[in-house]
């Protein structure tokens, strides 16, 4: 039945039975009203995926990488990538988290590659937590009373950025990323190149 959709909510374990009409409708509202989506004119697959190549190729010609991984970084059959959108059932109207599904696109596995390389930055911080297991093993070993600068009782709290991803200004990440590559102790790939 094409009339309607079925996702899942963006928080829970629950399903949302949507008219398709209606989902169209509001994940359009949330690409057009953000800052972070771009129109294209068609599909741009085949352009992305020469650069991909080129990259790898360069990378492989300059002994960064060998290759069989140079043949594992050009996908065998690259598809755009493909919007999606879970309702937000817990808020008034349940608005749409856009969801930009990567599997298969071209720079799955380059951006597959560059993680990989940020992550022992990353899980270096003092603000880093992997998952909510992890934040209560932290919280469970602060002393109690927790007291803050002068006698202060800090306060526990809860922030949530909308649409964060899509707000992360692409100069400033890129400069972010830049210098924790730049700090990694074994750089066999030039940080310029991850980049």
């Amino acid at each position: 039945d094409e009339s309607i959709i079925i996702r899942p909510a963006d928080k829970g374990s629950s399903f949302v039975v949507m008219n398709t009409s209606d989902y169209i409708s509001k994940l359009a509202g949330e690409i057009e009203e953000g800052e972070g989506y771009d129109r294209t004119n068609g599909d741009i697959t085949p352009a992305v995926t020469r650069k991909v190549v080129k990259l790898a190729t360069r990378m492989e010609e300059k002994g960064y990488i060998g290759r069989n991984q140079k043949k594992y970084l050009i996908p065998p059959r690259p598809t755009p990538g493909a919007l999606q959108g879970n309702p937000k059932i817990h808020k008034a109207g349940a608005p749409m988290r856009a969801v930009v599904s990567g599997r298969g696109h071209a720079t799955e596995r380059m951006a597959e590659m560059a993680e990989s390389h940020l992550t022992e930055h990353v899980e270096a911080q003092a603000s880093y937590i992997r998952d909510t297991t992890d934040f209560l093993t932290k919280l469970r070993d602060i002393a109690q009373p927790v007291l803050g600068r002068d006698g202060y009782k800090p306060l526990l709290f809860c922030m949530d950025v909308a649409k964060l991803y899509p707000s992360v200004p692409r100069d400033e990440g890129v400069a972010a990323c830049r210098e924790a590559l730049d700090q990694r102790k074994a750089a066999k790939i030039p940080t310029e190149d991850l980049l």
